[in-house]
């Protein structure tokens, strides 16, 4: 087949590799632009920078929208979401039978620090959502 006219057919912005010389690794000095540069170099300085700020703001971007789309945050939400998670509570604990039930210590109760307990990410789940069996079929009449 042609190569001129299988790039021809092709969708615009596609690249067709017809012969083997195509898809044969070019050498350095084939693939630069001009005398002795190659295409393969690294880039300036400046390239690199103009690069990672486009990026950035791609990123940004991307991000925005996405919170955008999610409704926004709230970072009062967050802050009393973090509040109460480092809430602490002081209590008092007295056995029913003081008397008897004294400690080793001599001290007849004791003050119990209370805190929420921390939540495991990778925990799985407690309970499993399974699947009921079908319903029996009519019966043949």
């Amino acid at each position: 087949a042609d190569p001129a006219a299988l790039a021809a057919a092709a969708l615009p912005g596609r690249a067709v590799h017809a012969t083997y010389a195509d898809l044969v690794e070019k050498p350095r000095e084939v693939v630069g632009g001009g005398a002795g540069e190659s295409a393969l170099a690294i880039p300036a300085g400046e390239d690199v920078d103009a690069g990672l700020a486009k990026t950035r703001a791609a990123v940004e971007a991307r991000a925005a929208a996405q919170v955008a789309a999610a409704g926004g945050v709230n970072p009062r939400a967050i802050r009393a979401a973090a509040e109460e998670n480092r809430r602490v509570e002081f209590v008092r604990y007295v056995p029913g039978d003081a008397g008897a039930g004294r400690h080793n210590s001599g001290a007849g109760g004791r003050i119990v620090k209370v805190v929420n307990a921390a939540v495991d990410p990778m925990e799985p789940p407690r309970f499993s959502q399974k699947k009921a069996p079908p319903a029996p079929p009519s019966p043949p009449a």
